[in-house]
């Protein structure tokens, strides 16, 4: 499977659709974030390993706009088969919440860009929105999110030095 030009393009285009529909506030962060990063946001694939699905050139959009778009329809299968549904379609879609801890991006020599979170920006979140003490948040900050290796495109944590 290839993407044409076209396709790609068309693609990017949805992608700014459903990033204006789905997230709130912090939609104009992920815009200048995803303009930032440029063409290696757009050409990225969803995987490096050339045997899994959409490991080709605009891979990594085209994939996340077909899990989005399918995520949506299950919602709305769920809510007419009588489900509750107790979250936002900004949870659903974007359902990581950590966006405010966003600080850049870093970049990598031959290594693809990958987005640079700070931590205590982090655990502040994770302490507010989750009720956590401070110890709380800390360890499941370690164990639950710096420690998840997701691939190439993992993130990176920044630890301020002031702070530490």
């Amino acid at each position: 499977m290839t993407l044409t030009a076209e396709k790609i393009h068309s693609n990017y285009e949805k992608h700014l659709k459903i990033v204006d529909t789905y997230i709130g506030e912090r939609k104009d962060k992920v815009k200048k974030l995803i303009e930032h990063i440029g063409e290696t946001y757009i050409m990225a694939p969803a995987s490096s390993k050339t045997w899994h699905h959409n490991a080709i050139p605009g891979g990594y959009v085209d994939h996340v706009n077909r899990v989005i778009e399918f995520s949506i329809k299950c919602k709305r299968l769920y809510e007419e088969m009588g489900g509750t549904i107790d979250f936002t379609d900004e949870e659903l879609v974007f359902a990581d919440g950590l966006d405010d801890a966003i600080v850049g991006v870093g970049v990598r020599c031959g290594q693809p860009n990958v987005v640079v979170y700070n931590v205590q920006k982090v655990i502040d979140i994770l302490m507010t929105r989750d009720e956590m003490s401070h110890e709380e948040a800390e360890e499941f900050f370690s164990f639950n999110i710096e420690g998840a290796w997701i691939g190439e495109r993992t993130p990176m944590w920044l630890h301020d030095l002031e702070e530490d």
